[in-house]
């Protein structure tokens, strides 16, 4: 007998069977809609988040369980304040992803998944900003090899000035634009720091044109626009 309706296992409502996706040759337990409503467009499908009903009984089973949470945390940073942010990860997750009945080890396994997953943020980030130093580094080196040996006392001095000018300019630009006019004259193109910085070619391109627009009414003629 063919089914023309089901009810979902979210929302709890007996829905048409065509407002199920199907799944090889039965449908979906989740509808549409519900599952429209907990997946982000163009990313795949996330763990459903826990309705607010069950934090009050999920807030008793942290609290039983703070000692251990807080040592974990701390298992995973010297620093306090690294420690109290991975700690408030692992209650996020336990929130909105555990639930009441699960045991402690279960409740302890979900905090280390997130607890790694905040030291792996961390990590990036710091990589990120020892990139970020090295390349403005690297931009003031070749800013003085701009200055050719071979000029007379007074030209090198001309030059020097230049690249002291230039690099006051750059240096009244916000930060992001700093590091994309770091990481442009080290030779990446707009797509490499793209993926660098973790943004669209788009808004790579648009800063871009902001840098050269902000350069040009300083004073300096750009050319990279």
């Amino acid at each position: 007998m063919t089914h023309t309706t089901q009810t979902c296992k979210k929302c709890n409502k007996e829905k048409a069977i065509t407002e199920f996706h199907r799944r090889g040759a039965s449908h979906q337990r989740i509808c549409k809609d519900c599952r429209k409503a907990h997946t982000p467009s163009g990313k795949k499908r996330i763990v459903f988040l826990n309705p607010p009903e069950l934090f009050a009984p999920l807030a008793k089973r942290i609290e039983s369980l703070e000692s251990k949470l807080r040592a974990k945390a701390r298992s995973y940073s010297n620093d306090p304040l690294e420690a109290d942010d991975i700690y408030g990860s692992m209650i996020d997750e336990i929130l909105f992803k555990s639930k009441p009945e699960d045991s402690d080890a279960r409740i302890l396994t979900r905090a280390t998944w997130a607890a790694k997953a905040c030291v792996r943020k961390y990590k990036a980030y710091s990589m990120m900003v020892e990139d970020e130093a090295i390349m403005i580094a690297n931009t003031e080196d070749d800013m003085e090899l701009v200055v050719s040996p071979s000029l007379s006392a007074e030209e090198e001095f001309i030059e020097r000035e230049k690249v002291a000018t230039i690099m006051q300019l750059i240096s009244a630009l916000p930060k992001e634009y700093q590091i994309i006019v770091s990481m442009l004259s080290l030779g990446h193109n707009q797509r490499e720091i793209a993926l660098k910085l973790q943004k669209s070619d788009q808004a790579i391109s648009s800063a871009i044109k902001n840098i050269a627009t902000q350069l040009t009414g300083l004073g300096f003629s750009t050319a990279f626009a």
